[in-house]
This record gives structure tokens, sequence and C-alpha cells, in this order.
């Protein structure tokens, strides 16, 4: 495993509330990796569906993942370095995905701005919603 993934997924499995779908993902240096990771959390949301609590995505998306015989770990705790100090704390990631991919699940009405500002400071504004139909 890297100490710095460098690519993130930020699923966010709404709680009933209706949005038109994402249609303009941006280009990810990763995206076949990314493409199959997209699929497995829209193919949770089909099945289960808005108004779980993030546990239940997280199990559900796992057994996707292990399905898939995509490789994944769960509840990595990642380094956090400021000015080049390691500090003693650690960043905990809800799966990492290929060695390198970091995705964060939540279960949210929208995505609120302390979210996606945690999303981009651990690798830049990639973001990805499920959305709720």
């Amino acid at each position: 495993m890297r100490a710095a993934p460098n690519q993130a997924i930020f699923c966010e499995f709404p709680m009933g509330k209706r949005r038109a779908p994402q249609t303009d993902l941006p280009t990810l240096p990763h995206d076949s990796e990314t493409y199959d990771l997209i699929k497995c959390a829209m193919d949770v949301h089909r099945e289960k569906g808005c108004g779980f609590l993030e546990p239940v995505y997280h199990q559900c998306l796992a057994i996707e993942l292990g399905t898939r015989k995509i490789p994944f770990q769960q509840q990595v705790r990642l380094p956090i370095v400021y000015k080049g100090i390691p500090l003693p704390l650690r960043y905990r990631v809800d799966l990492l995905c290929y060695g390198e991919v970091l995705v964060e699940l939540k279960a949210l009405a929208a995505i609120e701005p302390i979210e996606a500002r945690k999303s981009s400071t651990i690798s830049g504004p990639r973001t990805f919603s499920v959305p709720c139909s």
C-alpha cells in the first residue's frame, strides 16, 4: 500500500432527495478502476435505494467489490504529514481500492460543504454522487 494514494471517490448515498443524474464525470487517472467502483456503487444504490445509514451501504459495497474481485481494504488508517513532519494522528478512509483509490461513503440528503472539503483535502476535488431516483 502506498502512503499517499492519488485518487479518491466520494460516494454519497442520498436519503430521499431526488436529483438529476450526474453525467459530466471528469477524466480520472485511473479511469477503468474508478469506472468499476462507480458501477459497484450504482449497483448497491439500485439494490438498496435511499434511506439507509452509512454502515449498510458500506457492507453492501464491500460485498459488491468482493464479488467483482476488486482488491480493497476497509477502514485504512493513512498517515498525515504537516510540513514534512508525520503527525501521530491518522486519517481513516472507508475503503482503499486497488491499493491507491480512496473511497469515502456518505449517507446524506446532499453533500454538505464540510464533506466536500474532506474529500478535496485528501486528494483533490474528485466527487461522485449516487443520485436518488
